[in-house]
């Protein structure tokens, strides 16, 4: 792997480092560095993300179950998905995870104060990214639009995978063609979001049986918004 290279034919040299270069004539120059490339060779380092070991986690979600996670989900499916708390702000968390299973990072809710209420790790694509994905085989997938609306089908033995909002990419659509299933349920929010989401997947699932699941709305307009006890008093809808 040399970091530069000397042309004797042509009489000119190159460093692959820092892209100076100059002839053989006695006369070689010192080149300034290409800025905007160097700058663009970071951007793309960064926007790759990184892969963190398992035991990362355990900063965010060692100890007692954050109280927030007890009353929204339960212990056992916060210990299930390793939801945790940020130590440093004034968030709780839950991992992001690539469709192999590897760990990209924590997303953080916000629980007070101003801002956005879900930070996702910088340079991650969630468009790339379903929550709760495996590849193996199965004839029906469950789709909905966030991780807690996941977290909450679970709790009452249903898999799904979110989707990370209330729009399904052609990649996402890939990662679900790759199971091949026979039915698509969707079980988006109560709202217009929700129902033009279902009919683009519909669109995109031409060749699947595309269902659209919904509930009372005096329940709840989404899915995490719905008790437990809700569902197993209303376990025949399902």
């Amino acid at each position: 792997r040399p970091s530069a290279s000397v042309n004797v034919v042509k009489k000119v040299w190159f460093c692959y480092t820092c892209h100076a270069h100059g002839d053989l004539t006695g006369e070689a120059r010192l080149a300034e560095p290409d800025y905007t490339v160097m700058r663009l060779w970071l951007d793309k380092k960064i926007a790759e993300g990184q892969i963190y070991p398992e035991a990362w986690l355990d900063r965010f979600d060692a100890g007692e179950v954050h109280p927030y996670w007890v009353q929204r989900v339960g212990t056992a499916a916060a210990r299930e998905f390793r939801l945790g708390s940020d130590p440093d702000e004034e968030a709780v968390t839950y991992p992001l995870r690539d469709p192999r299973g590897q760990v990209l990072g924590v997303v953080r809710r916000a629980l007070g104060g101003a801002g956005p209420k879900y930070r996702y790790p910088t340079g991650v694509d969630v468009g790339r990214l379903l929550f709760q994905y495996t590849p193996a085989y199965r004839d029906a997938v469950v789709l909905v639009e966030g991780a807690l609306d996941a977290i909450a089908l679970w709790n009452v033995g249903v898999e799904a995978f979110a989707i990370y909002g209330s729009r399904l990419s052609e990649y996402q659509v890939h990662l679900i063609d790759k199971i091949d299933p026979t039915y698509v349920y969707t079980c988006y929010d109560l709202d217009q979001a929700g129902w033009t989401a279902h009919c683009e997947t519909e669109r995109a699932f031409k060749h699947r049986l595309v269902s659209r699941i919904t509930w009372p709305k005096g329940w709840g307009g989404d899915i995490a918004e719905i008790s437990e006890l809700r569902f197993e008093a209303n376990n025949r809808t399902w």
